[in-house]
């Protein structure tokens, strides 16, 4: 199975976050950084902005 590697942007008031994932696809990626930042860093009023792929990384099961 493979991973993609992600950059996902995001706005919270005035600041402007970046955030590496890896996720299957970039709507995964998408909600793997909102849930981080809220729940991890308690922001609230996230947005995620853009995804941005960074290429693919191929685990051997």
């Amino acid at each position: 199975m493979a991973n993609n590697k992600y950059y996902v942007s995001a706005k919270n008031k005035n600041l402007d976050i970046g955030l590496e994932v890896e996720e299957l696809n970039p709507y995964m990626a998408a909600m793997y950084a909102y849930n981080i930042l809220c729940d991890d860093y308690g922001f609230t009023d996230v947005f995620i902005t853009d995804v941005e792929s960074m290429g693919m990384r191929y685990k051997n099961d």
